[in-house]
């Protein structure tokens, strides 16, 4: 079998075309396309840039939400829920991960749940 190498500059580009060609927002393209290339780079192609296919059918058939962020449900000390309202995954996690870290550095520890998410990849790459 014969297989083609492609640095990961060009399929992290390749990748983010392609889901801005569904109008998903340049910079959640461009974490969702870093996110999981990085995820193959690491050896994890089940949740590397296959899954473009995917994810590019969810919002096509829309079970995603390209516009939305999400919103905070509830936040109590050092605990919140963040509802992703159906947003692209990726960029849910990055809003939770920022979250906890504001809740953290305010109180040492900062916990997020997100619910109303979609996929957002592999988890080491907000590790």
């Amino acid at each position: 079998m014969d297989f083609v190498l492609v640095s990961h500059g060009p399929l992290a580009a390749f990748a983010q075309e392609i889901l801005e060609a569904v109008r998903v927002p340049g910079a959640t393209a461009r974490l969702v396309a870093e996110s999981l290339v990085a995820a193959n780079l690491r050896g994890v192609d089940s949740h590397g840039v296959q899954l473009l296919i995917w994810y590019t059918e969810q919002i096509g058939a829309g079970n995603v939400d390209i516009h939305h962020g999400g919103r905070v449900a509830s936040e109590n000390g050092a605990c919140m829920v963040y509802d992703g309202e159906n947003g692209i995954g990726q960029l849910i996690s990055d809003i939770c991960c920022e979250h906890a870290i504001r809740l953290a550095t305010g109180g040492g520890i900062g916990m997020v749940v997100a619910r109303n998410s979609t996929h957002f990849g592999a988890a080491a790459w907000w590790a």
